[in-house]
């Protein structure tokens, strides 16, 4: 059977591998017997020139027409790289859209929201969408009027032979200065407005205060202006200079061993187009406190408690429950590790797949 040949064009790769990149790696690999599939690296080249005070975006999209194979299927990994639909016959095509949180903000720079509506605006000429989640795929549907039967849901996975339970790693707590016997509360993303990392920091107050002796790891950059400034404030008011451990960089490598070294993940944001941290830390084994919102019920499920992300009273005593209680914990590692099961790179290959053979063969 011949394969179907790909042409997977994203940003232009950092010297961290992101998400989009992972992402599109993972349908290769698990997609190899029936996808040839190829990397195109687009980083527009951008200017922002004011023309008779409007302002004037100015794209240069030739290198992605310089390297797309004939007979392609042309698969946007993100609603930026859509953009390029508004100006080249791209067919066919499909757009990966994770989800469309900054065009539904106020809060990002002009640029940004710029390219955002640009994206959207040419996601509207794909043959198909993919989105990660149901949430997601109605939110597109209504924000975007893209017709819902054109939508296609493949749920992100997690690579189980990386992520699964582990012996705790002692030499973590060394090298990240955890304190000897200070049980590990984890949290894992950025600290944009909507990942909710105030209220952690002032429900992990409370869990410090009335129920445990224990410290927060908050591993990732910032990725918001002023977000840290912030942060360290609130952690200044409230006596946690000690109690809270910033890793802004960890090796991908590493990862496992820490979700599998700590007592506890929170994640309490208010919006996610999926929500792949709280899935990775069920399938190492670590019971999870999530909120309730978006997308994320669909990937933690009943193996989490879920909580009201804006209230920190009831976030906090979800997190003592756990703490307090070894057959809680116990409960939620079972379930956590039966509900990760049900994703893997695999299925979102094949379902992925299946998108493509749509598009070509009607």
């Amino acid at each position: 059977m011949d394969k179907l040949k790909v042409d997977y064009i994203l940003g232009k790769r950092s010297a961290e591998v992101n998400g989009i990149y992972r992402y599109a790696w993972e349908i290769i690999k698990n997609g190899q017997e029936a996808v040839d599939g190829s990397f195109i690296d687009y980083n527009p080249k951008m200017q922002l020139p004011v023309i008779n005070k409007s302002p004037a975006l100015l794209v240069y999209p030739l290198v992605v027409t310089r390297r797309i194979r004939k007979d392609s299927i042309k698969h946007l990994c993100s609603h930026i790289q859509a953009h390029l639909l508004n100006y080249l016959k791209l067919e066919p095509s499909v757009v990966t859209c994770f989800d469309i949180y900054p065009f539904l903000q106020d809060q990002y720079p002009f640029m940004d929201r710029n390219m955002v509506k640009l994206g959207l605006r040419g996601m509207l000429k794909a043959d198909r969408i993919i989105t990660i989640s149901e949430y997601s795929g109605e939110e597109i549907a209504q924000a975007l009027g893209y017709p819902r039967e054109k939508i296609r849901v493949t749920h992100l996975g997690v690579d189980h032979r990386r992520f699964r339970p582990l012996p705790r790693d002692a030499s973590l707590r060394e090298r990240y200065a955890v304190p000897a016997g200070k049980r590990i509360i984890l949290y894992v993303g950025s600290e944009q407005p909507r990942k909710n990392v105030l209220t952690l920091i002032e429900a992990f107050a409370t869990v410090k205060r009335d129920c445990a002796n224990v410290v927060l790891l908050k591993v990732g950059r910032p990725q918001w202006k002023t977000a840290r400034q912030e942060l360290e404030e609130l952690i200044r008011r409230l006596g946690l200079r000690d109690d809270v451990i910033f890793i802004d960089y960890l090796p991908e490598e590493e990862l496992p061993a820490l979700y599998n070294s700590a007592d506890l993940f929170a994640f309490p944001s208010v919006y996610e187009g999926f929500g792949l941290p709280p899935l990775e830390a069920m399938a190492c084994g670590c019971p999870v406190v999530s909120s309730n919102t978006s997308s994320l019920p669909e990937v933690v499920g009943e193996a989490g408690i879920m909580v009201d992300p804006h209230d920190t009273d009831g976030l906090a005593s979800a997190m003592c429950e756990v703490l307090s209680s070894d057959d809680l914990g116990e409960e939620l590692i079972r379930k956590g590790l039966e509900q990760a099961r049900k994703f893997n790179w695999e299925k979102t290959a094949n379902e992925t797949i299946m998108v493509y053979k749509e598009i070509m063969h009607g």
